[in-house]
C-alpha cells in the first residue's frame, strides 16, 4: 500500500511558485469588476481574498528570512490546529489589507509578495527550521502550507468568477500533487490506522490507509473511499461537505468504517 511520501523542498518550492504565478496571470486577465464579487468564504469578496494571499505569501518570506530557531517543530497537523485559533486575527488583517485599495494596487501587492517569496526561497536549505506565528516548523512543511493556500484559494477564485473549478484551469498539476499528499498526511495523522483505504486515482493521486480498526493486508479492502484529487482537496478545505460529495457521486465509499465526515475539514 502506497502512502503519501515525504515532501522534497525543491519540488514543493517549484510547485508553490508555479501555482503562485498562475494566480498572478488569472488576476491580470480578470476584469476589475471581479474584485467586488463574493467568494465562497463567508462575506469575503475577491479583493479581501487577494489581500489575504499577499499577506500569506509575505509572511512566508518574512519568517524564512528570520534567524533559525531552536526547539520542537510543529507538524502540518498541529500547525493547522493552531491556525484555527487565529482565524479571527487572519480575518481582521485580511480585511484591513484590502480596505481602500484599488484593483491595481491589490494586483501589485500580490505580485510583490510572490516576488519576495521567490527571492526568499532561493536561500532555503533542506532541514531548515523557521519561526512561525505558532512556533518552530520545518521550512519544507511551511512551504507546503503556502502551497495549500494558493491551490485552495486558486479554486476559490475560480469559483468566484462563475467558472467551474477544474484542475486544468485553476491548479497546476505539481501543486495539485503536493496538496493531495499533504491532505493525505494530515488525514493519516488525525486518524492513524489501517482500516480504511483511501484511493485518489490519476497522476496527482495517491492511496493510503487510515482509521482505527482491523488492518487490511490482502484482497479487496472492506472499507474503501475513492475520489478525484480536486474533490479530495475541496473536502479537506471545507469547500464541499461529505453528504453532498456522496450524493453526487463525487465520492464513492463502501464499508461500515468508510464515512470520513467526522474528520473533515482537514484545514481551515
Amino acid at each position: 500500500m502506497a502512502t503519501p511520501k515525504r515532501f522534497e523542498l525543491d519540488a514543493v518550492r517549484r510547485a508553490l511558485l508555479d501555482q503562485g504565478h498562475l494566480i498572478e496571470q488569472q488576476l491580470a486577465s480578470r476584469p476589475d469588476e471581479v474584485f467586488a464579487q463574493q467568494t465562497r468564504l463567508g462575506d469575503w469578496t475577491v479583493d479581501v481574498l487577494v489581500a489575504h494571499l499577499a499577506l500569506t505569501l509575505g509572511s512566508l518570506a518574512e519568517w524564512i528570512g528570520a534567524p533559525e530557531p531552536a526547539g520542537t517543530q510543529r507538524s502540518l497537523s498541529s500547525y493547522y490546529e493552531a491556525a484555527r485559533k487565529s482565524a479571527g486575527f487572519v480575518d481582521s488583517i485580511s480585511r484591513a489589507a484590502a480596505e481602500g485599495k484599488g484593483q491595481q494596487a491589490l494586483r501589485a501587492a500580490y505580485r510583490e509578495a510572490l516576488e519576495g517569496v521567490s527571492a526568499a526561497l532561493a536561500g532555503v536549505h533542506e532541514g531548515q527550521l523557521v519561526t512561525t506565528r505558532s512556533g518552530a516548523m520545518a521550512a519544507t512543511d511551511l512551504v507546503v502550507t503556502r502551497c495549500i493556500e494558493v491551490v485552495v484559494h486558486g479554486l476559490d477564485l475560480q469559483a468566484a468568477t462563475g467558472v467551474p473549478a477544474l484542475a486544468t484551469d485553476a491548479v497546476r498539476p505539481a501543486a495539485l500533487t503536493v496538496v493531495v499528499k499533504a491532505f493525505g498526511a494530515i488525514l493519516m495523522g488525525r486518524a492513524p490506522g489501517h482500516s480504511v483505504e483511501v484511493r485518489i486515482p490519476g497522476p496527482a493521486g495517491t492511496a493510503f490507509q487510515c482509521g482505527e480498526g482491523p488492518q487490511h493486508t490482502r484482497g479487496t479492502p472492506p472499507n474503501v473511499v475513492e475520489t478525484d484529487p480536486v474533490t479530495f482537496i475541496e473536502l479537506g478545505a471545507g469547500r464541499l461537505d461529505w453528504a453532498t460529495a456522496i450524493g453526487t457521486g463525487a465520492v464513492r465509499a463502501s464499508g461500515g468504517r468508510a464515512d470520513l465526515s467526522a474528520l473533515l475539514p482537514l484545514v481551515g
